[in-house]
């Protein structure tokens, strides 16, 4: 096994990292991220369990391109044995494994993964330990602070991991409660103390804004590398030191996405939500075009109309606001009142934890609670009407695409008894959604409250889907 030195020059000693992102940092994400400067990049996190069990998830989640180098797949789990099984599917196709010890979710609480397993270095190390010896890969981790108030726990934790194997350390400067609402400011001080302390390549992560951003961070904490999540998803050419057209980037990523054509629409729109954030926060139509587009067609349709409205002069740099500073900036009327708003940051804040992590198949769990919450905020009052009226049947439709269950047209929906078992539904089809309907409506607005709180008021209804997702995983 080569030392970490050695395997760092092996990545070619790369400056600026895309960080994995679930949904997000998929393979025509990452090629274009790729065309403006990025040097290494990251699957999105991949689940243990399922990888290591699921043919069919490998082949969706987990794609390449000989353009794509070097690429360093992430895992999340708790259960050693399972992670070795995995990474044996990812070995000679990536540069290394990392293992996923950041995600601050609820999900990843409820599911004993990411940053919750900062409390158990023993796990963690042996974890570490058996993927390092028995798959002979090489092994990274991605922290976040272990404790708010002092370094040392967290420095005594990279020592184990440093010790136990790993290669090299992808690094947070924040805390797993500074988050969404509670964001700050990342710590770049304790970055710079890890990187002194340790022997092996650390990536700092966290307060990477822009490319002058990626630099002084560089000079301050002396990292190796730099990574930037949340601010590369809308501006893919954060590490060019350029500007672009943020019409013109999308465009490009859907010229991609046609080259590797099996993309979920959901991620597709997710991106779209992020490139175009601040078109979308001036040109409310725009946004509900593309939250009704599925197709490559439709999408690129949505361009053409968000171009014949546009100012040229100014549109981009007058619109209000910014999806990295989306929770940052609190002057701005517009983005505090725009619908679009209030679900996206629902979903990247990690909504899956509305469903408490009791499901084994986490796309499902993402699909399903995307489509409630875009459904949300589409609905008029005429459709509300008609939802009083329209049973279980007519209010829920799910479909095959590409082996993969996603959401139909909002937001009327039904069934798909071509896909869906009509006995396994039956008790399902005869309750009534309409509640669920308005109470998400009614729930909305309250986007700063705490996910607990929405699940204990939407009740029953959640144990609807709940239901769902326990039937689809019993067909696969």
């Amino acid at each position: 096994m080569v030392d970490s030195g050695d395997f760092w020059a092996s990545l070619g000693s790369p400056r600026f990292v895309v960080a994995p992102m679930v949904n997000q940092s998929e393979l025509p994400f990452r090629l274009l991220c790729r065309r403006y400067g990025a040097q290494l990049t990251f699957t999105p996190m991949l689940h243990g369990r399922i990888f290591s069990e699921n043919e069919k998830y490998r082949k969706t989640q987990f794609q390449t391109d000989p353009l794509d180098s070097p690429l360093i797949a992430q895992l999340c789990g708790d259960d050693a044995s399972t992670l070795v099984q995995a990474a044996m599917h990812l070995k000679g196709k990536v540069a290394a494994v990392d293992l996923n010890l950041g995600c601050p979710q609820g999900i990843a609480k409820d599911g004993h993964y990411g940053s919750f397993l900062l409390d158990e270095p023993d796990l963690v190390t042996g974890i570490v330990n058996r993927i390092t010896n028995e798959v002979n890969i090489p092994v990274t981790c991605k922290i976040r602070k272990v404790d708010k108030t002092s370094l040392q726990s967290t420095l005594n934790f990279c020592y184990g991991l440093e010790a136990s194997g790993c290669k090299a350390l992808t690094f947070h400067g924040r805390h797993r409660t500074e988050k969404g609402q509670n964001i700050c400011e990342a710590d770049w001080e304790a970055i710079r103390i890890v990187k002194s302390r340790v022997g092996i390549p650390v990536i700092a992560n966290g307060g990477i804004e822009s490319y002058d951003d990626a630099l002084r961070c560089l000079e301050y904490t002396g990292a190796d590398a730099v990574m930037s999540s949340e601010a590369i998803l809308e501006k893919p050419y954060l590490f060019s030191g350029q500007t672009e057209d943020h019409i013109d980037i999308f465009q490009e990523y859907l010229d991609i996405v046609k080259l590797h054509p099996d993309q979920s629409p959901c991620c597709i729109r997710a991106h779209a939500f992020k490139m175009l954030y601040r078109h979308c926060q001036k040109h409310h139509d725009i946004r509900d075009q593309l939250t009704r587009a599925h197709s490559i067609g439709e999408f690129e349709q949505v361009i053409c109309n968000l171009r014949e409205e546009i100012d040229p002069l100014g549109d981009y740099t007058e619109a209000c606001g910014s999806w990295y500073r989306r929770h940052r900036n609190t002057e701005c009327n517009g983005a505090k009142s725009a619908p679009m708003e209030n679900y996206e940051d629902h979903i990247s804040d990690g909504l899956n934890s509305l469903f408490g992590g009791g499901m084994s198949s986490a796309a499902l769990r993402f699909y399903i609670v995307t489509l409630l919450l875009v459904s949300a905020a589409q609905i008029t009052t005429s459709v509300k009407q008609q939802s009083k009226e329209t049973s279980g049947k007519g209010f829920l439709d799910l479909f095959k695409l590409k082996g993969d269950i996603v959401p139909s047209t909002y937001p009327v929906l039904k069934f798909n008894q071509g896909v869906n078992n009509d006995a396994t539904f039956s008790k399902l089809r005869e309750r009534e959604i309409g509640d669920l309907q308005e109470d998400i409506l009614r729930l909305m607005p309250l986007q700063r409250q705490s996910f607990q709180r929405i699940r204990q008021k939407l009740g029953r209804q959640i144990n609807l889907v709940d239901e769902l997702a326990v039937a689809m995983e019993r067909q696969e």
